[in-house]
């Protein structure tokens, strides 16, 4: 069968990838007769490629209900495609231009193997420019960027963070440790993180998450500015565009917030 640009492929590559946008279509589980419906395949066939995506770890059943559901594997490569350059190019015109429209500086992080990481950088024209270089690893206690990605991701894999900085700051005890992690509930509640001062006096932040389909956190969007023109306030009206914006490119790239229906 003809393949991309008239190039032959491999027909049963094709008919597997076709099952997999199936299941993704049907929220990422579904029976067998629902699958059969929506690719078109008789169900006798459709097993024998269950069977063998289940092999190779792209799908697995769930013997309770006896659903095919995305495997691991699937979600590997989906957590892979995430934190490529590719979706940080696909926000990166929107928050250039939201960074014009707002005259403050604007970046975009994302959590990397290093800790959440400035990956973009927008600035704009002003006498005293704020500058935060790509591949900056900010803090996930004190930093509104670092803390509105950890605020959204499991505590076991943030509080070994958490403690490191805290650590670092010489205020390590258990009560500073819950103390982060009441923030962290604050930060869910307002859909924001504020920050005022903490990295360079005079400087304030606020910062947003965009979500990936699984309700995790892709990306953190910050918009920076000067004390004096920039309060940051989570209800300010700064505050609701840069909300907006979130919301927005969570959508764009078929993002579920958390506990959305």
């Amino acid at each position: 069968m003809a393949g991309v640009a008239g190039r032959r492929g491999v027909e049963s590559v094709e008919v597997a990838g076709k099952l997999l946008q199936a299941m993704v279509q049907l929220a990422g589980k579904a029976r067998l007769k629902a699958l059969a419906n929506v690719t078109g395949i008789a169900p006798a066939k459709l097993h024998r490629y269950l069977v063998s995506l289940q092999q190779v770890g792209l799908v697995r059943q769930i013997q309770e209900t006896q659903e095919y559901a995305l495997g691991i594997l699937s979600y590997q490569l989906g957590e892979l495609a995430q934190q490529g350059a590719d979706i940080v190019d696909m926000v990166a015109p929107a928050v250039a231009d939201f960074s014009r429209q707002l005259g403050e500086a604007c970046g975009v992080a994302m959590w990397t193997q290093q800790g959440v990481t400035i990956v973009r950088w927008f600035g704009v024209h002003r006498e005293v420019s704020i500058t935060l270089r790509p591949g900056t690893v900010v803090n996930i206690t004190t930093s509104c960027t670092g803390c509105v990605v950890a605020a959204h991701q499991p505590r076991t894999l943030t509080e070994p963070l958490v403690r490191k900085d805290l650590q670092k700051a010489g205020r390590l005890d258990d009560n500073a440790v819950e103390q982060v992690y009441g923030l962290y509930e604050q930060i869910r509640r307002d859909g924001i993180a504020a920050s005022h001062g903490t990295r360079i006096v005079g400087i304030n932040a606020l910062s947003v998450p965009v979500f990936n389909r699984f309700g995790e956190p892709a990306l953190a969007v910050t918009t920076l500015g000067h004390e004096s023109t920039f309060p940051a306030l989570p209800d300010s009206a700064e505050a609701e565009k840069l909300k907006d914006l979130g919301r927005q490119l969570t959508a764009n790239m078929g993002g579920t917030p958390p506990n959305a229906p």
